[in-house]
């Protein structure tokens, strides 16, 4: 799917949903951008599948730590 020159060069925002404050401005994502992105996420799946469960339990509970360590930080 092509979009027109405009809508590439588009912004879309986030806003705060409880203070409707503008969070961030994003530029929409060309093509070319979207095609790399799924097929990373393609590839990353392909390989998590083929984790053994108990190896995905240690990478998750390794991440669950660093939210924990970080949460004042990303809360704010």
């Amino acid at each position: 799917m092509s979009f027109p020159e405009s809508a590439v060069s588009a912004r879309y925002r986030t806003l705060n949903p409880a203070t409707e404050e503008l969070v961030e401005r994003f530029a929409l994502a060309a093509d070319s951008e979207l095609e790399r992105a799924l097929d990373a996420g393609v590839a990353a799946f392909a390989a998590w599948r083929g984790t053994a469960v108990s190896e995905r339990a240690e990478l998750l509970g390794r991440v669950a730590d660093l939210l924990d360590r970080r949460v004042d930080d990303l809360a704010g």
